[in-house]
């Protein structure tokens, strides 16, 4: 289309430029609307894709921890039910186990009751008091070996210093060391504690050698060959102690339990044992069985049910996606057509609403006849 031409048209050329921008007017509108539309229509499909995969995976999830728990509970029980047989077992094997320490010991302990009674009626026969049948009596007033030599000398000490300064300490906290605001106050009652402990040192020594002196003069020199008799008693009696103690703790570390007839608690172990490994065993077939079968089962299922209303919506976005290309290209459309038809020719500046308005009043109104007048008479009223 020539320009001259273009000026000398009537006014249905401006109606259809006015025509061609509202209608590029209506498709942005419509595109911008659809634009929207298909982005809340994304949101929402991948909000439903997603809705999808977390019910895949909660419901594996669970359906697995379910099975797992129904084993897990009987694997439980079993564990339990071992704790208590082997609770037992070890009970009864201890009732058997003294039972039977106490028989092989019993004629040793005979030995040893009966050496004690022969020892107190000797002891009794010379009319010496009970004490002497005592070992402590043998560590003090007949000692023979560096152990019983040291045992001597420590009780000694013990009664002579330690119960003294024991009994000045316990005089001593009658004394309010507070209220003693000089030195010398302070050190006349240490002194004065000193005298106490040296006092009760001297007693307690003089009557500790008193009593010691009389022991040893009237009951050990004059039984002397009685007492070396009940010493050598208590030898035989501490030998049969080490040998009832070696006994028990022969006893004690024997690894064989077969004597204590514990089979019927072995059997019972051994069949739970076994049941535990059939339990173990089952619970891996039925997580091996859901991992190759049940799950695709559920994932079929979940996906036969939701996947429908999934693909309806794919497909309403791409009918929408294609929708949208359509608007492009139209609106390419009549943008060039706008641009090549009308534009070229008028100018931007009359290729508006308003402007195409005004001017197609003008030439409704007959102050012009063609395009080119009534775009001077706009120029002129302006």
């Amino acid at each position: 289309m020539a320009a001259e031409n273009v000026f000398q048209e009537n006014v249905d050329y401006l109606i259809e430029a006015r025509k061609t921008l509202i209608l590029v007017d209506k498709i942005k509108e419509e595109l911008e609307t659809q634009r929207v539309a298909a982005k809340r229509l994304k949101k929402t499909v991948e909000a439903e894709h997603k809705a999808i995969e977390d019910e895949v995976s909660s419901t594996l999830k669970r359906r697995k921890e379910e099975i797992a728990a129904t084993y897990d509970k009987e694997i439980e029980v079993n564990r339990a039910k071992i704790k208590q047989i082997r609770a037992k077992r070890d009970k009864k094997k201890n009732q058997r186990m003294n039972q039977r320490m106490q028989e092989e010991t019993y004629e040793v302990k005979e030995k040893n009751r009966q050496l004690m009674t022969e020892m107190r009626t000797k002891f009794k026969q010379a009319h010496l008091p009970g004490f002497c049948c005592h070992k402590w009596f043998y560590n003090v007033f007949l000692s023979e070996t560096v152990l019983e030599y040291i045992l001597f000398f420590v009780v000694s000490i013990l009664f002579v210093l330690g119960v003294p300064v024991l009994l000045a300490l316990l005089i001593g906290n009658n004394v309010d060391y507070s209220q003693m605001l000089s030195g010398k106050d302070f050190q006349d009652a240490v002194s004065h504690s000193i005298v106490i402990a040296a006092f009760f040192a001297s007693l307690f020594g003089v009557i500790y050698f008193f009593v010691y002196t009389l022991i040893s003069k009237w009951i050990v020199m004059k039984h002397k060959d009685i007492l070396d008799e009940g010493k050598v008693i208590l030898q035989r009696i501490k030998a049969n102690q080490k040998s009832i103690k070696a006994i028990e703790n022969f006893i004690h570390k024997e690894k064989d339990d077969s004597v204590y007839n514990l089979q019927h608690y072995d059997e019972k172990l051994s069949e739970l044992e076994k049941e535990a490994v059939k339990i173990v065993e089952e619970k891996q077939n039925a997580l091996n069985v859901f991992e190759n079968d049940t799950k695709n089962l559920i994932t079929e299922e979940i996906n036969k049910r939701r996947m429908p209303k999934y693909n309806q919506m794919k497909e309403e976005e791409r009918e929408l996606e294609d929708y949208l290309n359509r608007l492009e290209e139209e609106l390419q459309v009549n943008i060039l057509t706008l641009s090549n038809q009308y534009e070229a020719y008028l100018g931007k500046k009359y290729v508006n609403r308003e402007t195409l308005e005004s001017l197609i009043k003008i030439m409704k109104s007959g102050e012009a006849d063609t395009v080119s007048e009534a775009i001077n008479y706009f120029k002129e009223t302006e």
